[in-house]
């Protein structure tokens, strides 16, 4: 019993400590690069230099033992937030992100969500009908978890009521799900390459499953749009 404990607690502050330095690095560079960025208005490139940013934060973070992803997911809701965080810190100077920052954010986002699964689709081979059969039945188990939790939340309120249908097949799973799915392989895990395989039938199915279900709810939105009418 007592092996098992002191297992417990040494991998418990493993998590903790590589969270709580991940998150407070995050915190604290988001913060002076805020103000940095203010200094910096009106001047070029200074979304090249953010992402510049982050990738040194993520190497520092991992070299202080760190959660890098963690670190970085911080920056971003200091950066994307800035408004509210010059609020908090009572700053006498308004910080806000620019609208260009955003735009240069999400065109980062897609060329990384479309390479990482252009990644994936060259490492993932699907050798077995069973794997890519659990990834379908894991998505249907996904589907009716979801189901009842939409249901369930629904209760005495009219306003979700309305748009259950909506919440229930909004159900896919994405690049979370995608980089996860590369933990076993990463630390070494034996059989590492299933895990890749059934995450990706997973994400495959259940976007599969809400085209569908958005496909069905408009045609049926559209019918009972014209019956009011009519």
């Amino acid at each position: 019993m007592q092996p098992a404990m002191n297992t417990f607690y040494s991998i418990s502050h493993v998590i903790a400590s590589a969270f709580s330095i991940g998150s407070m690095s995050g915190l604290l560079i988001g913060i002076v690069w805020l103000k940095i960025l203010k200094a910096l208005e009106g001047e070029s490139y200074k979304s090249i230099l953010t992402l510049a940013i982050v990738l040194l934060l993520y190497s520092f973070t991992e070299s202080l033992g760190g959660n890098g992803a963690i670190s970085s997911l911080m920056f971003g809701l200091v950066i994307g937030n800035a408004k509210t965080i010059s609020h908090i810190l009572r700053s006498k100077e308004e910080m806000k992100t620019e609208k260009e920052m955003k735009e240069f954010h999400s065109e980062i986002s897609f060329l990384v969500r479309t390479f990482f699964f252009v990644y994936l689709g060259v490492i993932v081979a699907f050798n077995s009908l069973y794997i890519v059969l659990m990834g379908v039945l894991l998505s249907v188990l996904i589907l009716i978890g979801r189901i009842f939790a939409v249901c369930l939340s629904s209760i005495n309120d009219n306003e979700i009521i309305k748009n259950r249908s909506l919440m229930i097949i909004m159900l896919p799973r994405g690049l979370a799900a995608a980089v996860l799915s590369q933990l076993p392989l990463y630390n070494g895990l034996s059989n590492a390459n299933i895990y890749l395989d059934i995450v990706l039938t997973v994400i495959v199915a259940t976007v599969i499953m809400c085209t569908i279900g958005v496909f069905i709810f408009s045609r049926s939105k559209a019918k009972n749009e014209k019956r009011g009418k009519s």
